[in-house]
């Protein structure tokens, strides 16, 4: 059977054959066939019995099988190894990010690190802080006259928000803006017809019925609110309604006593002959110190408050040793995968891979080589406290950096 039964029967059968796959050749003494048939539809269409034959039929197709699978499995490890690099490699790439991530916030040219000031204040209710990097360092008092304030004014009491009004015309402006005309009408004839009018207008101005507990009998007021703070930004009006008339009233805006005045922000540092005092329109104050910022929050009239700028060595620090974690996390995660461990007779997916220890070569080259052009205080890292130890890890001495 097998080659018309090897040429006829001629010559002993030996028992050397090699199964690939679907295709399948046969070896017997020194013929050999490329057999392009299938095991299965060839070997196990025909059954010769044994005894016949003189072949173990069953045998040799086991066999063959059992080569076939032996191959499959083979394939089967050898895909599972290679998964296993590829996901090694794949988690050297996300920690190489991560380390790459580090470096750019140590080393980009803006915002950096290593120039970054910090501000403190005595009292974080009263007073909030900022500095940019080219701010000088050093220590700032000074003394709250003032808090800015937004110009509120208000009229007369009236009985009910739906009071009725005399028609006319109501101009307003907020500091050097445009002026607002305002017409009162049979449509809007009341102090809250009049308060959504002036809403409406865009002037700056807010109006709002505010209840007066003190009012008695006409306990309604209508309040007039600036949008913005300062001296500067104070409410004006030109009231061309018609007089009072029987059940119609004419509101009259008390500038002569307002609800809050119109202030401005103001600072002054020292308190002698030569003290100095600044203001603003607003509860910020803008480069009055150079390089710094500061709002007032909510300080008490008189209340005496320090700032001290100084360099932001803390997040510095923070910062480098975050760089140095991260350096050794890569190296340590290269050195598990390419290890092998005697015990079990194993090694990493990476073990032997000369891609990843060129790798871990150039990193310490990045890290033991001298920065050309920088003075020598600073030309490498071990200068500034950074080192390499015995394990081959990175360490940071803080007070050196």
């Amino acid at each position: 059977l097998i080659f018309r039964w090897i040429r006829d029967y001629e010559g002993p059968i030996e028992s050397r054959l090699a199964c690939q796959f679907d295709r399948t050749c046969f070896y017997v003494g020194n013929a050999a066939a490329n057999c392009r048939i299938s095991i299965a539809e060839k070997i196990m269409a025909v059954t010769i019995d044994g005894l016949v034959t003189g072949i173990d039929t069953q045998t040799i197709i086991d066999g063959l099988l059992k080569i076939q699978k032996q191959q499959v499995d083979r394939f089967a490890l050898r895909k599972s190894e290679v998964e296993q690099k590829q996901a090694a490699f794949k988690g050297v790439e996300t920690r190489l990010l991560g380390l790459q991530l580090d470096v750019s916030n140590l080393s980009r040219s803006q915002n950096n690190t290593f120039t970054k000031q910090t501000v403190s204040v005595s009292d974080e209710a009263a007073v909030a802080g900022s500095a940019i990097e080219s701010a000088a360092a050093g220590v700032y008092r000074f003394t709250v006259d003032s808090r800015a304030a937004a110009h509120q004014v208000a009229s007369q009491g009236f009985a009910d928000p739906d009071s009725e009004i005399t028609t006319g015309t109501f101009e307003l402006r907020l500091g050097n803006g445009d002026l607002k005309t305002i017409t009162v009408d049979d449509s809007n004839n009341s102090l809250a017809g009049l308060a959504d009018s002036i809403n409406a207008a865009g002037s700056g101005v807010t109006a709002n019925i505010i209840k007066d507990s003190s009012g008695g009998a006409t306990p309604y007021k209508l309040l007039l609110t600036s949008s913005k703070t300062g001296s500067e930004n104070s409410i004006s009006l030109t009231n061309n309604l018609a007089a009072s008339s029987g059940t119609e009233v004419r509101p009259e805006i008390d500038f002569d006593t307002p609800v809050q005045a119109a202030v401005d922000a103001k600072i002054t540092f020292g308190s002698g002959a030569g003290a100095i005092s600044t203001t603003s329109g607003t509860n910020r104050f803008d480069n009055v110190v150079r390089g710094v910022s500061f709002d007032l929050l909510n300080p008490t009239v008189g209340q005496e408050v320090t700032i001290t700028v100084a360099r932001d060595t803390a997040t510095a620090v923070d910062n480098v040793q975050s760089f140095v974690q991260s350096f050794n996390d890569l190296v340590q995660y290269i050195d598990d995968q390419a290890r092998y461990v005697s015990s079990t007779n194993q090694g990493g997916p990476l073990q032997g891979d000369r891609n990843v220890q060129t790798i871990k070569q150039k990193l310490y080259s990045s890290i033991l080589n001298v920065v050309p052009g920088v003075e020598k205080s600073a030309n490498r890292l071990s200068a500034v406290g950074i080192t390499v130890s015995n394990s081959g890890r990175l360490q940071l001495d803080s007070t050196r950096l």
